[in-house]
């Protein structure tokens, strides 16, 4: 039997491709862009509505062809220097899309359509991978305030808005980084849109126990955890560090860290049914996170930045977790095939500079009393007896799936070390907006005082050649390098003749957490992100009172300047 078709009544629509090279990258953006930066989250959003929007909207028709260039010479290690002639293709792109969005939007009422929300989680990708924070932040706060507006609008109008539900899981990663990063001069008020869907995720996942409802209903939950400490702590004052008075009765926090402990307790049971490998990735990073947020809520703020030290095994778990997903992606890639020779020399085996080796200048006024950092106080003892149950539960779950994944995967970790050793030659380059594991490395690096516990953290950070939405790993490596230093160095000072030996760049150095005393941590980095990739970082030392107690000073910091 035959069956014939009518024709179509409509021809169908070419893309509106010029030439070749529209093509290319616009090939480019559908094949390889769009699943990486979706990451372990559904690729849907930029795979297919992303193109399907830029049929009929030019502005994200240009943004899409200047995220596929950009991401090209991304991961081919190329120069991101503006400089450079073969950022004119992207460059101008990036600029056509501005300008026709600016021009569609003037004087109307479109600002709140899907286009301008879309448009600026684009230019914030676009920002990001060539790594202009501060234009990034921009892009974010941009985006917030029009969701926040646009909700407002559809609420009033009781429609359903299936483009907002689409695109606010990608914002609240991005409202979390934004938080993370801790740069007071772009404001952490917490939109609307948060409020709205966080009731609505929580209970998700309850209902529909799989992947990526865990994704999400994490997701939401972290990002109203960091909202409350940053309402508590002010504007002035970076996560991961959180002031001593906080306790979760305060503005609602309690709510929020039970919601948590529903949460992991619907996550378990989808970890002990993990049959398909590809949520083997999934799971590693929620696994990673999970005890991020059991330290935040656990580490006992009278006690200081030692406060920290109880969660060695927790730090040391969080390594393994970080090495195995580095594995998947090794694997998933196609990197780490090939052997190098191993390592003889560490950067931070290197004498400490000079400049570290100076007592830095006293600091008086608001900025001395300002105090800070990671930790939620939990008054109520049948949460704090709850929360210490789930850190136990999550100890647990975690050996088991780090096993289960090790005997899962095919590449061998010594391939991967090998090749981390060497700062990410062989190594993939990566580009997501999804959580990953740039930041929880920083945290071991900048919250653990074992020299080698955080030299392993710093190991895999300085090699994994990753950008995760604002975080990236050259610059977090950077970063956490001189975090080490200079916590090591004025250890050393404290010691006295130690001191001499440290600027000389003889032998002695920290083998052991005991000798990083409570005065010399860094408890706090504010960092402030400026234009043309450049930011200034000043580290406040030592919880106030220890140092003062020990030096007779009431606070230190020192100020830096980087570019990159």
């Amino acid at each position: 039997m035959v069956h014939y078709v009518s024709s179509p009544t409509k021809a169908p629509q070419a893309l509106p491709f010029q030439d070749s090279k529209e093509l290319r990258y616009l090939e480019y953006f559908r094949l390889r862009t769009a699943p990486d930066i979706a990451g372990v989250h559904n690729p849907e959003l930029w795979t297919y509505h992303v193109m399907q929007v830029a049929v009929a909207e030019p502005a994200i028709w240009h943004a899409t062809l200047a995220l596929g260039s950009l991401h090209e010479r991304f991961e081919s290690n190329a120069s991101m220097s503006l400089s450079t002639a073969d950022m004119e293709y992207p460059l101008t792109q990036y600029g056509k899309a501005i300008n026709i969005l600016c021009s569609s939007i003037k004087g109307s009422a479109d600002n709140l359509k899907e286009t301008p929300l879309l448009a600026c989680a684009m230019f914030c990708a676009f920002e990001s991978m060539g790594y202009h924070l501060h234009s990034a932040l921009s892009h974010i706060t941009s985006g917030l305030k029009v969701m926040t507006e646009r909700k407002r609008a559809f609420l009033e109008d009781k429609r359903p808005d299936h483009s907002l539900h689409m695109l606010w899981p990608l914002f609240t990663r991005l409202d979390t980084q934004r938080l993370e990063l801790g740069d007071s001069s772009f404001p952490a008020d917490m939109p609307l849109i948060m409020h709205y869907r966080h009731v609505q995720t929580t209970k998700s996942i309850i209902k529909k126990p799989n992947m990526n409802e865990a994704r999400h209903g994490f997701d939401s939950v972290l990002n109203l955890i960091l909202h409350h400490i940053k309402h508590i702590e002010g504007p002035d004052v970076s996560i991961p560090f959180i002031a001593k008075g906080t306790s979760s009765a305060d503005v609602g926090l309690s709510d929020v860290v039970h919601d948590y402990l529903r949460w992991t307790s619907a996550f378990d049971p989808i970890i002990v049914s993990l049959g398909v490998t590809s949520d083997i990735p999934s799971a590693l990073l929620l696994q990673i996170w999970r005890l991020l947020v059991n330290i935040m809520l656990r580490v006992d703020v009278e006690e200081g930045e030692m406060g920290f030290d109880r969660f060695q095994d927790e730090f040391r778990l969080m390594w393994s977790l970080v090495e195995e997903f580095l594995c998947w992606s090794a694997q998933h890639s196609g990197s780490g095939e090939e052997l190098l020779p191993e390592q003889t020399h560490s950067p931070l085996d290197d004498p400490l500079p000079e400049e570290l080796c100076v007592r830095h200048t006293a600091l008086t006024g608001e900025a001395a009393q300002r105090s800070g950092f990671m930790g939620v106080n939990i008054q109520n003892t049948a949460e704090a007896d709850s929360v210490r149950a789930e850190a136990s539960a999550a100890q647990e779950s975690g050996q088991k799936l780090l096993a289960y994944s090790q005997k899962t995967r095919s590449i061998n970790p010594g391939v991967l070390r090998d090749r981390l050793t060497y700062a990410g030659l062989g190594i993939k380059p990566t580009f997501t907006f999804s959580h990953g594991v740039i930041y929880p490395l920083y945290v071991v690096i900048s919250r653990c005082r074992n020299p080698a516990i955080r030299r392993r953290a710093w190991t895999l950070m300085n090699g994994c050649n990753r950008r995760e939405g604002l975080w990236d790993s050259a610059l977090a490596a950077r970063l956490g390098q001189r975090i080490i230093q200079i916590e090591e160095s004025q250890a050393l000072l404290g010691f006295g003749p130690s001191a001499s030996a440290a600027c000389s760049g003889q032998t002695t150095k920290i083998t052991a957490a005991s000798q990083i005393a409570n005065f010399s941590r860094i408890r706090m980095v504010r960092p402030t992100f400026l234009p043309n990739r450049r930011s200034i970082e000043r580290y406040y030392f030592g919880w106030p009172g220890s140092f003062e107690e020990a030096t007779g000073v009431e606070e230190v910091w020192n100020q830096e300047s980087m570019e990159w």
